[in-house]
């Protein structure tokens, strides 16, 4: 087209007749061709911006700044709009935003994956242990998540909440074997007896209206 249009100029330039010469659709195709300079030298300007773009790995470290970087040389592509074959490399680019989602929907999973290992329930101090250690890698795993938007929280939430119930109910156990634990093996006196007496009351007292009866370790000693 330019050829063409510089071979048309150069006649009607040279012309006897120019006067005699609608020049519009000169005028036109200059401005078309003008146009469409500037739309290359786009093009060509972000070819050289994606020739540049990082190529490190992505990690939660750089994952904000890469992805600001790759959308923003996205935008200036899409804004081509049916000229953005002109960027030859375009595929670079494109192969760097599916990086960036590979990366995210993993890290997802990750995180997801350690929040779904955390037990719904605890009945024994070992479980609670377990489950404590699982809730705690997952929360720390939540809080330091760059995709943490994206995930659903809801199960955390419920783990606290479990795991602090198990806690109160284990810390009641602890009282009672406290308790039990006061009351002496065996006693020589009427005086040892008497405050012997007053530790197994209180002992079998607090066992009695515990609710964590399972969770205490000492209740056969209140038998023997």
């Amino acid at each position: 087209a330019t050829t063409a249009y510089e071979t048309a100029k150069d006649a009607y330039d040279n012309s006897v007749m120019q006067a005699s010469i609608d020049n519009a659709k000169l005028t036109t195709a200059k401005a078309m061709l003008d146009a469409f300079a500037e739309v290359i030298v786009t093009a060509d300007t972000l070819r050289d911006d994606i020739a540049a773009l990082s190529t490190a790995d992505i990690t939660a470290a750089n994952y904000a700044s890469e992805k600001a970087a790759a959308n923003a040389l996205n935008a200036r592509l899409e804004a081509l709009g049916e000229n953005k074959g002109l960027v030859e490399n375009a595929n670079v680019l494109s192969a760097r935003l599916t990086e960036i989602a590979t990366f995210e929907t993993e890290e997802i999973a990750r995180v997801e994956n350690l929040i779904n290992a955390i037990p719904t329930s605890v009945t024994t101090r070992e479980e609670y242990a377990a489950a404590t250690t699982a809730y705690e890698t997952a929360k720390a795993a939540y809080d330091n998540s760059v995709m943490q938007a994206e995930i659903e929280g809801a199960k955390l939430t419920a783990a606290e909440a479990m795991l602090t119930a198990f806690a109160e109910r284990n810390e009641a156990a602890d009282e009672v074997d406290a308790l039990i634990a006061k009351i002496a093996a065996s006693v020589a006196t009427r005086e040892e007896y008497a405050a012997e007496k007053a530790d197994y009351d209180a002992a079998k007292a607090a066992y009695d209206t515990c609710e964590a009866k399972e969770l205490v370790t000492k209740a056969n000693d209140l038998t023997t």
